[in-house]
């Protein structure tokens, strides 16, 4: 029976042992680092459309409506309506004394020039919204409206079809009558408004054919522009 020394079965140990340590360092690093790929691989291919979200066009659609929809209103609803009410100060948003593009924005809505006049005076009336109305600019400030038909009346109720009588009941003292009787006017008394005037238009009957508002002198002639 063949015998081995020490030195050599120690040898002999010592190289199994750093073969088997050898083998299994080998193994474990590749499959540890297989699964790592594999995780990042798979994190990777998860993540990536979640990033892409698409809530940009849900913000912009409501504010064009909106927007369109304020720009439609302003187009089609002038304020100037036949609602309006005639006072010494003007007729609903429009007030004596503003310029033409100042009268248009307050009624929001165009006017249109009417034939006659000169170049210091001229007369227009709204494309749409209130009917039988006049104004009358004179270097190029609104000194009087005219109303020579339709609904609109003074804020106290008098217009067209009213009677001088009740006029005159309605503010006494305050009330002037001209020379021929054909007309009477409304005196402010407050002293920022004394050069202003309504005054209502009568037929042989004593019933209103027509109003207007406006400030001295261009108020007083019957045709407007100081009779241009």
């Amino acid at each position: 029976m063949r015998s081995y020394s020490p030195v050599r079965v120690l040898s002999l140990s010592l190289l199994l042992s750093a073969f088997a340590f050898t083998s299994c360092s080998d193994d474990s690093p590749q499959i540890v680092l297989e699964e790592s790929v594999a995780v990042d691989s798979t994190t990777a291919t998860t993540l990536q459309p979640t990033t892409t979200m698409q809530p940009s066009p849900t913000t912009t659609v409501p504010n064009q409506a909106s927007s369109t929809s304020t720009t439609e209103l302003e187009s089609i609803e002038p304020l100037l309506t036949n609602a309006a009410s005639l006072s010494t100060g003007g007729l609903g948003p429009v007030n004596i004394g503003m310029t033409l593009s100042e009268a248009e924005r307050a009624a929001r809505v165009a006017f249109v020039l009417l034939p006659g006049g000169s170049e210091s005076c001229r007369s227009y009336s709204p494309e749409s919204g209130a009917v039988g109305v006049s104004f009358i600019f004179n270097d190029e400030k609104l000194v009087r409206i005219e109303i020579l038909s339709g609904p609109i009346k003074t804020r106290s109720g008098y217009g067209l079809g009213s009677s001088k009588l009740e006029i005159m009941n309605a503010f006494g003292e305050r009330i002037q009558e001209s020379a021929s009787g054909d007309n009477i006017s409304y005196v402010p008394v407050d002293k920022k408004d004394l050069e202003k005037r309504v005054i209502w238009q009568v037929d042989g009957n004593n019933i209103v054919t027509s109003l207007r508002s406006g400030v001295l002198p261009h108020i007083t002639p019957l045709l407007s522009c100081l009779g241009e």
